[in-house]
């Protein structure tokens, strides 16, 4: 096999989130080389790449061929063969005036990858903007194994198609510029780690631009597409010069549309730049308490925050904000509202029924934010047998879910605070079809 320094170095990085540095399966520590492909899998996410120079199968350990050629200029030529020595087979690769060598492993016996079988549907769609909403949605995603269904990016069919990300605290909305009808199905699970292979791969591949029929300009604007193609054990993404296949996630997404509140007792508008920075300022107080923000407002404005710690005191800042609807308050736990307005410009608008409901923040924008409250003290909840702030039934939780990770139990403020947010997390036990 001849090739490059350089295009060897390319395989290699584009295959590398795919290749696991720990498996029960040794032999997924290399890539896979064969009939003009370059092939790595962690078992449950598998990429090839078009690598022409790839003619008979060969097994390329991808730490130790990395780690040698990274040092080595990339025009330089680069000759892989096979000899046999004092130590049996070896692969052999000669780089300039470098040479290396290694045992020479057993291609039959690498994972075969699987195929996306009974095909269901297949969508050509735009590669940045799919791309873009996953990586939007993707921090607001469970990051526990306990949770599967909640650990995957969900991708909504319709029109438009939708990106969600949630956490059982968060859920994180972000429509697609384009639509991906389907009659078999509601939700694509992609889990996190993929998403992270997709967005790692389509930032490196040759991507592949649709055919038009104008002029050299107008082929070179047209947005490059991926194609998703849903089998009944697979998702495979065509992204350029690349494959990505991942295995189904078992399990149904959260019916989550029913979150979002349709009708707003009040609105509040702020700008969203001074809100972070009043939100930082009260973070050291909030997080020596229970990591409680409170959100209050009159009528006409202001909005007020306050953090308070029992051993340490309170603060409170005003900042202007226009008000739409009743007077009220809120509590959101600080971290939630740190992650999620850091970076942003403009304004901010929070929108809700009840301080024991689910809010929504909206931003031209980052993806609509869903933010469960935290109950606090002096605040009268709703009357018994109420259904006001409620999850529905399909995303209850159980009663031993306990507060969020960021939150454990023991570490209530000043005036009773408690740090179990209203509703709970999605059950792990009932989950039904999401309906539209």
């Amino acid at each position: 096999m001849k090739t490059t320094v350089e295009d060897m170095r390319r395989v290699l990085e584009i295959l590398a989130p795919v290749v696991p540095s720990k498996s029960t399966l040794p032999i997924t520590a290399n890539v896979l080389l064969q009939e003009g492909k370059a092939i790595s899998t962690d078992l449950t996410v598998a990429a090839q790449m078009v690598f022409p120079a790839a003619k008979e199968p060969l097994l390329i350990p991808h730490r130790l061929v990395s780690a040698a050629l990274h040092h080595i200029a990339g025009s330089t030529p680069l000759e892989v063969s096979t000899e046999t020595g004092p130590r049996g087979s070896e692969v052999v690769f000669h780089m300039g005036k470098a040479t290396l060598r290694y045992p020479m492993g057993r291609p039959d016996e690498y994972p075969p990858i699987p195929q996306v079988d009974g095909e269901v549907d297949s969508w050509e769609v735009a590669g940045d903007a799919l791309l873009h909403a996953m990586r939007e949605v993707l921090p607001y995603c469970a990051t526990d194994d306990s949770r599967p269904v909640l650990a995957c990016v969900c991708l909504t069919l319709g029109e438009p198609a939708v990106a969600v990300g949630a956490d059982g605290f968060r859920l994180a909305i972000k429509q697609l510029p384009f639509n991906m009808p389907s009659e078999g199905g509601t939700n694509l699970l992609v889990p996190t780690g993929a998403v992270r292979v997709l967005a790692h791969v389509w930032d490196l591949v040759d991507k592949i631009r649709p055919p038009t029929d104008g002029s050299i300009a107008t082929r070179l604007m047209a947005k490059p597409t991926i194609r998703v193609t849903d089998g009944q054990h697979h998702l495979k993404f065509h992204l350029g010069d690349a494959v990505v296949t991942v295995s189904h996630t078992t399990g149904t997404y959260p019916g989550y549309r029913t979150l979002v509140p349709t009708h707003p007792s009040w609105t509040v508008r702020v700008n969203s730049q001074e809100l972070y920075a009043a939100v930082q300022g009260l973070a050291p107080l909030a997080n020596a308490g229970s990591g409680i923000v409170r959100l209050a407002w009159a009528a006409g404005g202001p909005l007020m925050l306050t953090a308070m710690a029992e051993d340490s005191g309170s603060m409170e800042v005003a900042l202007h904000a226009t008000v739409t609807g009743e007077a009220g308050q809120i509590a959101f736990n600080v971290q939630y509202l740190l992650d999620y307005l850091k970076g942003l410009d403009a304004l901010v608008t929070l929108e809700g029924t009840s301080p024991y409901a689910p809010a929504i923040w909206r931003h031209h924008i980052a993806p609509l934010l869903v933010l469960m409250p935290m109950s606090v003290g002096g605040v009268t909840p709703p009357p018994q047998g109420s259904t006001e702030g409620s999850a529905p039934e399909d995303i209850q939780a159980t009663e031993d879910e306990g507060p969020p990770p960021e939150q454990p139990e023991g570490q209530d403020g000043p005036g009773e605070e408690k740090t179990t947010p209203v509703p709970a997390r999605p059950s792990r036990a009932r989950r039904t079809r999401v309906k539209s």
